[in-house]
């Protein structure tokens, strides 16, 4: 993989930041929408505690976000699992500071993401401080991610925000792309080109963001300049040409320890556990690798009073609304 000349000096230029995920402005109170695929839940959870109703008699329904288990035995946390939390105020008690994106994307858009982000339940602040429960960054170079990191913070980024949007739950990261990278500028993949196979709608759409993170070129096509082709399963046109042109074959996990910043997954020959494609589960990844990340996960968010007084009358009203809804029981 290694090996492979670099992209010609023809090829356009690529940003220098992954395509950020178009957080939209949506309404609280909307039709609930069909879930988004498979592949971007988090991986299984232990047994939530017993859950604990919030104080209001009138909410709507919630939803208890379980702890997740990490390969080493780590559980990780969202919210409190003894608190439920309404769906629509997936955010409750998330207090966001965010920093890299206004560079990236321009204040405007930044407006919109802080409309939704307290639409949703969640609280900006303009600068870091001590309030503030998640960092929203696009990489680990700003002096704030180091402050916000010793102090055990939540340090996200923009695709985790909207896949948890996406199915209104406050979890911890699940996906390579859910963390800043480690890399801003020099890429890992800058001469690298990538083709995928076997994988559809969301999932490709994925995988594309995570390629262009790493700086690699995806090409919907194979050729011999191909460098790898990442495989959801064995078979198809591109798969036997890549065996036959002896282009490397590698599962996601390789493109999300890249995504991570580990470059040993561009050693030749390319590890065993890269080459086993079909095993299902490739998006999620490793979170014993990404350990030093997640300190700010290690205990529950929980909300504290003042918090579920404000947003007391919201919850009634979208328990009202779903009762009209949907009718009586």
């Amino acid at each position: 993989i290694t090996n492979r000349a670099a992209v010609p000096l023809s090829m356009p230029m690529r940003p220098s930041m992954p395509n950020t995920p178009k957080i939209s402005h949506v309404p609280v109170a909307v039709s609930v929408q069909p879930p988004p695929p498979d592949y971007p839940f988090p991986p299984k959870t232990v047994a939530p505690t017993p859950p604990q109703q919030p104080p209001s008699a009138t909410q709507s329904p919630s939803s208890v976000t379980t702890p997740t288990r990490s390969q080493s035995g780590t559980i990780y946390y969202g919210h409190d699992p003894k608190e439920s939390i309404p769906p629509d105020l997936c955010l409750l008690g998330c207090i966001f500071c965010i920093v890299d994106y206004q560079a990236i994307l321009g204040n405007d858009e930044i407006v919109v993401w802080q409309k939704v982000i307290e639409q949703y339940g969640g609280q900006i602040e303009s600068s870091y401080n001590s309030r503030v429960t998640h960092v929203l960054c696009a990489n680990q170079k700003s002096d704030v991610f180091k402050v916000a990191q010793k102090e055990g913070k939540r340090l996200v980024s923009a695709f985790w925000l909207n896949d948890c949007l996406m199915q209104k739950k406050m979890v911890p990261p699940w996906q390579a792309l859910h963390l800043p990278l480690s890399f801003n500028t020099e890429k890992p993949g800058f001469n690298q080109m990538i083709s995928v196979t076997n994988f559809d709608g969301e999932e490709r759409v994925r995988l594309k963001q995570m390629i262009n993170a790493i700086g690699a070129k995806y090409t919907g096509y194979m050729t011999h300049h191909n460098s790898a082709l990442i495989c959801k399963k064995p078979g198809g046109m591109k798969f036997e040409k890549a065996k036959e042109w002896r282009i490397a074959v590698v599962n996601v996990q390789w493109l999300s320890d890249l995504v991570l910043g580990n470059m040993d997954a561009l050693r030749l020959p390319v590890h065993v556990r890269y080459l086993q494609v079909g095993q299902g589960r490739e998006f999620h990844m490793d979170l014993t690798r990404v350990s030093h990340l997640m300190g700010g996960w290690k205990s529950p968010l929980k909300i504290n009073k003042e918090t579920w007084k404000k947003f007391g009358s919201s919850i009634s009203t979208l328990g009202q609304e779903n009762r009209c809804t949907h009718g009586p029981l």
